[in-house]
């Protein structure tokens, strides 16, 4: 989080998939083998959250699916302060 002069607060975040090698899958992707990974990843780096994303290739399998993966990310949020801030919907495009 960056505050300037004027008192704005400015939360920095990071787009899903860019704390994961890509392994030829791109520079956006949903990291199915290790999402859970770029929480802590951001936390030492100082980020303040990560933009999820939810594509239409293979969606039952993405994390946000399922109440299960839903709860995991809140259990990874309290853990690492990182959160999800915005979620970048491919779904529909």
């Amino acid at each position: 989080m960056l505050v300037n002069s004027a008192g704005n607060v400015f939360f920095i975040s990071v787009m899903q998939g860019r704390l994961t090698p890509s392994r030829g899958r791109g520079i956006q992707f949903f990291p199915f083998d290790s999402w859970q990974a770029e929480f802590p990843k951001a936390a030492t780096v100082g980020l303040d959250g990560i933009e999820f994303v939810f594509d239409f290739e293979m969606y039952k399998e993405n994390t946000l699916w399922t109440v299960e993966g839903r709860k995991e990310i809140k259990r990874l949020i309290k853990h690492s302060g990182v959160k999800i801030r915005h979620i970048c919907t491919r779904f529909f495009l």
